[in-house]
């Protein structure tokens, strides 16, 4: 039996020519009722709404005029969403391209949690490590403890250790075709609509990075848990996030923005603040140390420059601003428009 579906994605920049794929395979499915496009400054606007005209009303863009950051834009097309004749939700990256058939695929793959409450992610294989999580994993669950910072623990050292030496997780685990996941990231995401209008969307004062990990620990307090998915496989034909590791190594590297380095840090103790249940002296506690890892970790890579120095600096001072929300903004962190 078939369902309707409304997929909602956001482009940026230069990048039409991505969404462009991302468009043509969703909608050559007939399942894909309605496909939001969230236009948050697209340079090449007019072959986009030239494109939405020969689809119909099954292709809405909804033009911002500027920048107003992924999880503010996203958070629109969520909004509107709500608003369609659809069963499920489909968020997308403007570069993440879905294989033929995904939404059967996560048709199929909801028959397994008949009468639960779960969200099912694709398989973004191009994205390092997304790969190894359906051989890497035990069987066993393992529930979030809603916080970024929890160091004092020995799987968390013995992660860390592996990073630095550059050691990837195991393969030789049983093949599992769906995985339980601690959170998930909204590209690739399947929503129940009843998820999408109860739940508030994507926090927009987290402008890059943090509103989709808020938003699924949100979903998770009314009892959904979230499932990644080795079919469907969605394709990232753009894939400009660093190698395996660099998450962290990225954050010392010069060529990475200021504004992405702040976002990343500060959302992610707002976000500790908002979810752990750890008191706020263990939480300061974590994050203290957790700073000294990373710096260490940073020189390791970089070793000692003017830009390390400066880069260590701006970290401590996003880490502080998740603490206190109104905390000035460093002159070097200047948001694209």
């Amino acid at each position: 039996m078939g369902v309707n579906v409304t997929v909602v994605t956001v482009v940026y920049g230069p990048r039409w020519s991505f969404l462009k794929q991302v468009a043509d395979a969703c909608l050559a499915d007939i399942q894909v009722k309605t496909f939001v496009i969230v236009d948050n400054g697209c340079h090449d606007a007019e072959a986009m709404h030239e494109y939405a005209k020969k689809h119909g009303n099954r292709v809405v863009i909804l033009s911002q005029g500027k920048n107003l950051g992924y999880s503010r834009a996203v958070s629109k097309g969520i909004l509107y969403a709500r608003e369609t004749d659809c069963d499920f939700v489909f968020i997308l990256d403007d570069d993440s391209v879905p294989e033929v058939g995904a939404i059967d695929h996560f048709m199929n793959n909801l028959q397994f949690f008949q009468n639960q409450k779960v969200i099912l992610v694709g398989n973004r294989v191009d994205v390092p490590g997304n790969k190894d999580i359906f051989t890497a994993r035990p069987l066993q669950d393992h529930f979030p403890r809603g916080t970024i910072f929890e160091v004092f623990s020995w799987l968390k050292f013995i992660n860390a250790c592996k990073l630095v030496l550059g050691i990837k997780p195991r393969t030789d685990n049983p093949f599992i075709p769906i995985v339980p996941t601690e959170a998930f990231v909204t590209g690739g995401t399947f929503l129940p609509i009843e998820v999408v209008r109860t739940v508030e969307p994507l926090d927009p004062s987290m402008f890059l990075y943090g509103g989709d990990l808020d938003y699924a620990w949100r979903i998770r307090k009314l009892g959904y848990q979230s499932y990644a998915c080795a079919r469907p496989i969605i394709h990232d034909v753009d894939m400009t996030f660093p190698g395996y590791g660099d998450h962290i190594f990225g954050l010392f590297n010069p060529a990475t923005p200021a504004y992405k380095v702040y976002d990343r840090m500060r959302n992610s103790v707002r976000i500790s603040r908002k979810h752990s249940d750890q008191s706020l002296i263990v939480l300061i506690a974590n994050v203290v140390v957790w700073y000294i890892g990373l710096c260490i970790i940073g020189l390791i890579k970089w070793g000692l420059s003017r830009n390390y120095f400066s880069r260590s600096w701006l970290i401590a001072r996003a880490l502080y601003s998740g603490f206190v929300p109104n905390a000035s903004v460093p002159k070097e962190v200047v948001i694209p428009q």
